[in-house]
């Protein structure tokens, strides 16, 4: 099983705690925007940097600021097996941007458990974990059970 160390910022002595909600989930968007950049480093220096698995990686890149959108205004969410799953109505862009995200997604999970001896099920079983303990406030997460929920404020 491949466990990731993240490094996330903390609150930091003497900051307002009391932005506007807005610019706390922006906040948190850019926490989630260093996570997958890591998460991306981590994939391509476990020895996976083939010319394809590089345009995997700069695909989710590029994609990474319509998916934040998309979990920001609440229309998918991070499901319990880590791909996002829709919240509600999806428009056809939204549903073939979904889509491609989770095909990349399930494409480093199959990667990462090959090299780790595992299964894709169980990285991205450990990936959604990942994702709900760094979840920017107002997501969308569900949990080992199946449950939805919206991801409180970080105190």
């Amino acid at each position: 099983m491949i466990f990731l160390a993240i490094w996330t910022p903390r609150q930091r002595p003497g900051r307002c705690n009391d932005f506007p909600a807005n610019l706390n989930q922006l906040s948190h968007m850019k926490t989630i925007t260093h996570f997958l950049v890591y998460f991306l480093a981590v994939f391509f220096v476990a020895g996976m940097a083939s010319a394809q698995d590089r345009g995997l990686m700069e695909r989710m890149r590029e994609r990474l600021p319509q998916v934040d959108a998309l979990l920001t205004r609440q229309i998918v969410g991070e499901g319990n097996r880590g791909i996002l799953v829709a919240r509600q109505e999806l428009t056809d862009s939204q549903k073939a941007l979904v889509e491609a995200e989770n095909r990349d997604r399930i494409a480093v999970y199959t990667a990462i458990a090959r090299r780790t001896e595992s299964t894709p099920e169980v990285v991205a079983r450990q990936r959604a974990l990942q994702i709900r303990e760094r979840a920017a406030e107002g997501v969308w997460l569900q949990d080992e059970e199946g449950n939805w929920y919206r991801q409180p404020a970080r105190r």
